[in-house]
């Protein structure tokens, strides 16, 4: 039997930097993944929450209640996007065509990947109001970040 002896020479310095280059822009099966579900394209949603308050007696205090007007919105379960109604969230107009109370809303939303534009600090102003003397409205936007793809394939979601 015959041995054969390799002669392998070490790496010389000019193929190092080759090597650093391939392997900087090698994609890993992460980045790979990230594009396919559309991941590296991400757009802000915003659901627009329409509120009012209302002065409901001495006993009650003023009450902020709030609406989405809007059929179905986006949202993240912590593992994917999906397309829900507001009724599926328990956010459509309650018993006797009542709109939900404007935490619940904030709440819901907050649960499924949103916050508040502008920063919390606006939503605690809504939900904050004690003048009972006077009746507000207004609005306030919702945000998460979703795949553009999604929106694509999905235009009603708009």
């Amino acid at each position: 039997s015959s041995c054969v002896f390799f002669n392998f020479a070490p790496m010389t310095l000019k193929a190092a930097p080759l090597v650093a280059d391939i392997l900087a822009t090698a994609d890993s099966r992460e980045e790979i993944m990230t594009r396919m579900v559309g991941l590296d394209d991400m757009m802000p949603y915003r659901v627009c929450v329409r509120y009012f308050t209302r002065n409901a007696g001495l006993s009650a205090g003023v009450i902020v209640m709030g609406a989405i007007i809007r059929s179905k919105l986006v949202i993240f379960t912590g593992e994917k996007f999906e397309a829900r109604t507001a009724e599926e969230l328990g956010l459509g107009f309650g018993p006797q065509d009542l709109p939900v109370s404007a935490d619940r809303i904030v709440n819901t939303l907050s649960l499924y990947g949103y916050h508040a534009e502008g920063g919390p600090h606006i939503v605690g102003q809504v939900l904050n109001v004690t003048n009972a003397d006077q009746n507000h409205e207004g609005q306030f936007a919702m945000v998460l970040q979703v795949p553009r793809r999604m929106l694509y394939e999905n235009p009603g979601l708009l």
